[in-house]
């Protein structure tokens, strides 16, 4: 009886170390997909500002379908991002819209406090101007 006992426990002790060795062998795999990804999406927002400078040199606008992704907005500062989605939306847009945009992407942290945050970087950058009714506007 037990033999068994101990026949039994080095089987479960084997299939254990089987599992940790495949958990390790996924866990990497995860690592490297997630380094690549990382690696396109840096390539994909390289790409991306190359073509919003080649069509804003051009004068053509930048199409509703081809805005600025998360990504890129992600790595911009607030004030930068706020110029951004500005200069997307054709000079001007609601607080309200513009800190929503900057939540998605990850910009903002804090659902309560975004608008208050977009707001004061308003008041604190010249590169904007406050034109009522909680829209916010590029400075000439």
């Amino acid at each position: 009886m037990l033999e068994k006992r101990n026949g039994f426990e080095l089987e479960i002790q084997q299939m254990i170390q089987q599992a940790i060795a495949e958990k390790s062998i996924y866990e990497q795999k995860k690592h490297d997909a997630e380094r690549r990804l990382e690696e396109i999406e840096g390539e994909l927002l390289a790409y991306e500002h190359t073509l919003n400078a080649y069509r804003r040199r051009q004068g053509k606008p930048i199409p509703k379908a081809e805005r600025l992704s998360s990504a890129t907005l992600r790595q911009m500062s607030v004030g930068q991002g706020m110029e951004a989605l500005l200069r997307e939306s054709g000079g001007k847009e609601k607080i309200a819209v513009i800190a929503r945009r900057l939540l998605e992407a990850g910009k903002l942290k804090n659902k309560r406090t975004a608008n208050s945050h977009v707001r004061g970087v308003m008041h604190r950058d010249s590169r904007f101007v406050f034109l009522g009714d909680a829209t916010i506007g590029l400075a000439k």
